[in-house]
């Protein structure tokens, strides 16, 4: 008797959830307009904001697997904010710059890992359901004969 190996779905919750965060992260960017009106508090509120969110942001890239988009947040992110608070820092609220535009750009490209992930999720349930069906019509097919 051949044993049916069970199907593993992937689980979209987490890239849902990072996807909602990422949206009020990229969302609070629009703060930084209001630097001119409240310079000291706006910038220590999108600060505290963008240092809580990367801990969790650099994990679920992590749980993803997706290890191009660790590079590219030391280069985008890490780099510049390193550079300004050596070199110029006075200037370190434009270190926000670079961390909410790669907020912004992630944002996209965890749509589509969402969209892929349910293609693939969808796809399994497809072909279990094949399964199931060729099976039954197997069976009425046998019971007949």
């Amino acid at each position: 008797m051949e044993r049916v190996k069970t199907p593993i779905l992937e689980n979209v919750s987490r890239l849902e959830n990072f996807y909602k965060y990422l949206n009020y992260e990229v969302g609070s960017s629009g703060l930084l307009f209001g630097l001119y009106l409240v310079p000291g508090l706006i910038a220590g509120i999108l600060q505290l904001a963008a240092v809580m969110f990367t801990p969790y942001l650099l994990y679920v890239i992590y749980k993803e697997e997706k290890f191009g988009w660790f590079t590219t947040f030391i280069v985008i992110v890490l780099l510049p904010v390193l550079l300004l608070f050596v070199f110029a820092f006075e200037y370190n609220v434009l270190a926000l710059l670079p961390f909410y535009f790669y907020c912004f750009l992630l944002r996209f490209e965890v749509k589509s890992w969402m969209v892929e992930m349910r293609a693939r999720n969808e796809l399994v349930i497809q072909k279990i359901t094949k399964d199931n069906l060729s099976n039954e019509f197997e069976d009425i097919f046998e019971m007949r004969n």
